[in-house]
């Protein structure tokens, strides 16, 4: 294009091109330096959206070189590469010199009018936008991070006083077997007893955390698929026991309970924390979303038939929705369970400092059996204290 820079930079011209990919937007920007105010990109549409297609783009190949008197139409499949127009790839294309006043010059002027009233005006400071649109994902920001955590919420009628402490984890079902990973960081938080309910979110004022890791994994003889050796760990401070599927897990000093345990594992809690400074997804909590206007809305008719293959937000009133992209934003969506997710209810300056970050929202997931919501690992950890 360069040696064309003098007619793009006339009043009249313009040059539309999409953000999606096989774009290079470095050579956008390039284009922009030597007309700008000339470029456009169009940044596609959030909807409609086809299953297993992907969302609206702009997808024409017109280039329409407008005279007083004649004009010139080239339309086709080619992109505008080196490939498509040196004869590279194997391409359909239509070339028509006719009159200005032609029906289809008409139509092909109108076509990338509208291509440009949907796209925004090139901007190089707007690359880093251009560029998480191009690839449809952000980086998870500081405060998310990927952390496989063993999550325990338990019952206490005593609190420890000392660091570190040893806990013997003993558990009757094996169901939880696949949690206990040596060296995997641990949060146990302490409730008072009778403050976990099944279906009840906890109240924690009053709730402890400590942190710390697995330090040691045993079987027992009493384990249906691993049988070993029942282990005595008389250095434990602590008990911590998890009799069935249904209740949540109760600390006690050690050697004041007995439990037929099929697993037992040892903690070393070495750490104090405050309860809600961390919140634990037990799934991906960062979803990326397409920012669109909310209006510039246009409808196109679809045909019955083709209605099934696109998304509901794509469809209003039997018509394709076209609402197109400004930009991407971030949604922060915490997946957990009722009882314990909420580990911020209690804090007030917290979740004013909240409402001026990245909102966080909860989803309830259900339990597949009822002690999931007192003992779990999570995927993803949210650190508020780096918001």
């Amino acid at each position: 294009m360069r040696r064309h820079g003098a007619v793009l930079n006339k009043p009249e011209s313009f040059f539309v091109v999409s953000v999606a990919l096989p774009t290079d937007l470095d050579a956008v920007n390039d284009l922009h330096s030597l007309a700008p105010g000339h470029v456009y990109i169009h940044l596609g549409g959030a909807t409609p959206e086809e299953f297993r297609v992907g969302r609206a783009l702009m997808h024409s190949k017109v280039l329409l070189a407008a005279g007083a008197v004649s004009s010139r139409l080239w339309t086709g499949s080619h992109n505008f590469t080196g490939q498509a127009i040196t004869g590279g790839n194997i391409e359909g294309a239509l070339l028509l010199t006719a009159p200005s006043n032609h029906a289809a010059i008409q139509d092909a002027g109108t076509h990338l009018n509208i291509c440009r009233m949907t796209s925004e005006l090139f901007d190089p400071a707007q690359m880093p936008k251009y560029k998480e649109i191009q690839k449809r994902q952000l980086p998870l920001p500081p405060w998310i991070r990927p952390a496989k955590l063993l999550v325990i919420h338990a019952e206490s009628a005593v609190v420890p006083t000392n660091l570190p402490f040893t806990v013997h984890l003993r558990t009757v079902p094996t169901d939880f077997d696949s949690y206990f990973i040596n060296d995997r960081g641990v949060r146990l938080y302490l409730h008072p007893i009778g403050g976990l309910k099944q279906g009840l979110p906890a109240d924690f004022k009053g709730v402890t955390l400590w942190t710390g890791a697995i330090t040691g994994i045993n079987r027992t003889d009493r384990h249906p698929r691993n049988s070993g050796l029942k282990g005595n760990f008389p250095n434990a401070d602590f008990d911590l026991d998890l009799p069935n599927v249904f209740s949540s897990p109760v600390l006690s000093v050690a050697g004041s309970t007995t439990l037929p345990a099929t697993s037992q594992v040892v903690l070393r809690m070495d750490g104090h924390d405050e309860p809600g400074v961390e919140v634990y997804s037990i799934e991906k909590p960062v979803a990326n979303v397409y920012d669109t206007d909310a209006v510039g809305q246009e409808l196109h008719g679809i045909d019955a038939d083709m209605q099934p293959f696109f998304t509901d937000d794509s469809l209003t009133h039997g018509e394709l929705v076209y609402r197109p992209v400004r930009g991407m934003k971030r949604s922060v969506k915490v997946a957990g369970y009722e009882e314990t997710m909420r580990t911020d209810a209690a804090l007030d300056s917290r979740q004013k400092r909240d409402a001026q970050a990245e909102m966080i929202m909860y989803e309830a997931k259900e339990a597949a059996r009822p002690a999931d919501a007192f003992l779990f690992v999570s995927k993803h950890v949210v650190d508020r204290r780096m918001q």
